[in-house]
């Protein structure tokens, strides 16, 4: 373990100025918004063991056909959003959102059960291209439908990604859900931990550009349509919602957010949530360059962004 800490300690002070240059966080937009309204929605769910799930529902917005489709593909390690209004080979508006785990960061905790720049990281373990991810099975109530995905770590446990859709509005976790948004629950499990150890989750959000989002983490922005990311905290954490950080990179195709997901210990760290499409004044967004909020959490997501790259680099010189 020690070797590991400094070996991630060097990576990060190697690598830090170079994502300094790259990264940058988003400024509101100011844009009006507002969610789909839709009629005579039908969920048509599919799966493959081998290859992954789909979740399309199908409905009508304003007179025209709309489609929100949910792809997991386990080759591509990634979950795909899209919505498309109107005709499908000229849509009026169009939206395709991707969504990776990437993997998880144990560190230590001053006891606030949050990451923050002063935490010690003391592990980061990747998702495993090497391993075969696959699907298992979940049980809900009509009329809602879930399909999982299960992602292989490096050294041993596990990040899950759980996707549910519906046909009509219900209720999910005493919050409403309705066709045009998506649950998301994303969960590290099977880590060996140590008490005062801690685990946030990473993954990545791209699309074609990337906008702040009142309230939301952010929204991930396609032509007069978007997907609006919602946190909805920490699952069974004793009242404390955890916390979530994100750092937009635009210098990427599609454009990408980290997005880091902390919270306080337990056997099985789990978070909840939303991916909802939203309706747009405008088309493609320019992102600002300006750091999102304040400079700790924009630091805090410098440090993990550097770390995703740091520890392959690392390996590769040794």
């Amino acid at each position: 373990m020690v070797a590991r800490r400094r070996s991630l300690a060097l990576a990060l002070a190697l690598l830090a100025p170079v994502a300094a240059i790259g990264f940058a966080g988003l400024a509101p937009t100011g844009e009006a918004q507002q969610a789909p309204r839709g009629d005579d929605w039908q969920l048509e769910p599919r799966s493959s063991p081998g290859d992954g799930f789909r979740l399309t529902t199908v409905g009508t917005v304003d007179g025209q056909p709309a489609t929100v489709e949910r792809q997991l593909s386990l080759d591509e390690g990634e979950l795909s959003i899209t919505y498309t209004l109107g005709d499908e080979d000229d849509p009026d508006r169009q939206v395709q959102a991707h969504l990776r785990p990437a993997g998880v960061y144990v560190f230590e905790d001053d006891g606030d059960g949050r990451l923050q720049l002063d935490d010690r990281v003391v592990d980061h373990q990747r998702v495993d291209e090497e391993a075969d991810a696959y699907l298992t099975p979940v049980r809900v109530t009509q009329p809602l439908f879930s399909s999982r995905g299960v992602f292989p770590l490096e050294d041993g446990g596990r990040v899950v990604v759980t996707a549910t859709a519906t046909s009509d509005v219900a209720m999910m976790r005493g919050s409403q859900l309705t066709p045009t948004e998506t649950r998301l629950n994303v969960t590290a499990a099977g880590l060996s931990l140590e008490d005062d150890h801690h685990v946030a989750l990473a993954f990545e959000a791209g699309a074609d550009s990337l906008a702040e989002d009142t309230g939301s983490l952010v929204r991930l922005e396609g032509t007069g349509a978007g997907v609006s990311l919602d946190r909805l905290g920490a699952i069974d954490a004793r009242g404390d919602p955890g916390s979530a950080t994100v750092l937009a990179d635009k210098t990427t195709d599609p454009a990408t957010a980290l997005v880091l997901l902390s919270g306080p210990q337990q056997p099985t760290n789990a978070h909840e949530a939303e991916a909802n499409v939203v309706h747009t004044s405008t088309g493609l967004e320019d992102v600002a360059e300006t750091v999102r909020g304040e400079a700790g959490p924009y630091l805090l997501g410098l440090v993990a962004a550097s770390a995703l790259v740091g520890t392959a680099a690392w390996r590769k010189l040794n």
